[in-house]
């Protein structure tokens, strides 16, 4: 398995593949939707607004993951550096500032952008959201940059760069992922309510696979990681969005 392993295209290819992919797929939504209008541009500057400040998001999830909070100056310091980012934080930032974004420019219309629109935005937003965040997991298995704990049992699996196998962390969560991406994209084409699908499959995906993952210095709280707590947080906030966008 390693030599297949060794055999995958580098990091950064997965993850400008991922940007580029889901970017396009995005795009190509709001334009299904909205078609050539003015909506259709507000609607892409919404998005884009969630995209770009979404390091954001990633950075802070970091951070706090390694005990930022107690340190001032490291919580502030390289703020903007998006090398290091955990995705849970991504995903978390997109899912809550689209809809306050969204109602902030869309308040008084009473059309497609009351409920109805921010409906499928979300669920745009959603795919988006799920396909680039696959692809990134499929970099860190290339380049064994997050891997699981060293493991000598059943499953284990070997990691590129490594001497000796470890749980199969990134292959778990690629898995629960590609549920969550097929799920994502199913209830989007039938107009269901995606973003539930999304921060709930997507929680579960981090929250368990983080079980096996080698931290090193994280912060735990009654035995759980901040990237657990967080994934708990996306979860909750899917069960809102169960009885916000029905």
């Amino acid at each position: 398995m390693i030599g297949i392993i060794n055999m995958l295209p580098s990091r950064a290819f997965f993850i400008n593949i991922g940007a580029v992919a889901a970017a396009a797929v995005m795009i190509t939504l709001i334009m299904i939707e909205y078609k050539l209008t003015l909506r259709a541009l507000t609607a892409f500057a919404v998005s884009a607004t969630a995209i770009l400040t979404s390091g954001t998001g990633g950075q802070i999830a970091r951070k706090l993951t390694y005990g930022g909070w107690l340190d001032p100056a490291q919580f502030f310091g390289r703020f903007f550096e998006y090398e290091g980012t955990h995705y849970i934080g991504v995903v978390l930032w997109i899912m809550l500032l689209t809809p306050i974004l969204w109602r902030l420019i869309m308040r008084r219309d009473k059309g497609m952008f009351a409920r109805g629109g921010i409906f499928r935005h979300m669920g745009i937003m959603s795919v988006y959201a799920v396909i680039q965040g696959f692809f990134g997991r499929m970099g860190c298995l290339s380049a064994g940059c997050c891997h699981g704990k060293s493991y000598y049992g059943a499953f284990a699996v070997p990691c590129a760069h490594l001497d000796y196998p470890v749980m199969p962390a990134v292959q778990t969560e690629l898995v629960l992922l590609a549920m969550t991406t097929a799920l994502v994209i199913y209830a989007y084409i039938r107009k269901r309510n995606t973003a539930p699908v999304l921060c709930i499959g997507y929680g579960i995906s981090v929250f368990v696979a983080e079980f096996m993952y080698e931290r090193i210095g994280t912060v735990a709280i009654f035995g759980l990681t901040l990237i657990q707590l967080l994934a708990l947080a996306l979860i909750a906030t899917g069960v809102v969005y169960v009885e916000k966008y029905k």
